[in-house]
């Protein structure tokens, strides 16, 4: 979009929605500032700050609370294959299948718990890929410090490798996203794939999560950066980001 100031000055803009869900609207509201050391440029600046502070405040509290998680432990083992580490037993077996999909669900049983584990594939030619909340993978999180431990991660842009296959993306696909530093731990969230069998990058929604605290800042990390002790993280597909 191409606007024109009221003394002529041109100034284009790229509008896009706010998150990356296909059917969501554009922003509606766009301040423009031409003297960005202004007040209410300055102004702006820091409410957008706050707004973003709070909102990976509460999520470094919510990936806390689910580093000690015993659900998120156990749904972990189950995704991965690793039964026998869990107290539960498979209870029921079922599968269906239309045009665009097959798919296979176990039923666990456990004591006081229950779950279940779905395997889906796409037979959808128009849309190739598709993944659903709460898939798991690891990945590489620095494609440029792939054997180096501990690791530096600087805030801006990143490129991570996959491991293993994130639901229907196969490995080594890349991801992309960013970084925020600023928290006592690093926040990661990926926008985009790259499959590595000649596909198009495709649009996700997912984040990086290491459980015992293993994403958390070292003493040594500087402004703008997050050593953190391992290369490796475990990615999970979410419905959204908060």
């Amino acid at each position: 979009m191409l606007v024109t100031l009221a003394d002529g000055t041109e100034v284009s803009f790229l509008l896009r929605p706010p998150r990356r869900q296909a059917w969501d609207w554009a922003d509606q509201q766009v301040d423009v500032f031409k003297d960005r050391e202004s007040y209410a440029a300055m102004h702006s600046a820091l409410q957008r700050a706050l707004k973003e502070n709070g909102t990976l405040t509460e999520e470094n509290a919510r990936y806390r609370k689910e580093e000690t998680s015993e659900d998120h432990s156990l749904a972990t083992l189950l995704a991965s294959g690793a039964l026998a580490q869990t107290p539960f037993k498979v209870v029921d077996l079922f599968s269906g299948r239309d045009e665009k999909a097959t798919v296979r669900a176990k039923v666990f049983r456990g004591k006081g718990k229950a779950a279940v584990v779905l395997s889906i594939k796409n037979l959808d030619p128009e849309q190739p890929l598709r993944m659903f909340v709460g898939e798991s993978a690891w990945v590489v999180l620095d494609a440029n410090q792939t054997s180096t431990s501990p690791v530096t991660l600087y805030e801006g842009n990143i490129e991570s490798i996959l491991e293993e296959d994130l639901g229907l993306l196969e490995a080594p696909a890349r991801l992309y996203g960013r970084v925020w530093t600023s928290g006592p731990q690093a926040i990661i969230r990926y926008y985009s794939a790259q499959p590595m069998n000649g596909g198009d990058q495709v649009p996700i929604c997912a984040v990086a999560r290491l459980g015992l605290g293993q994403l958390r800042k070292r003493p040594e990390s500087k402004p703008g950066t997050a050593i953190v002790d391992s290369p490796h993280a475990g990615v999970y597909i979410v419905n959204e980001f908060r």
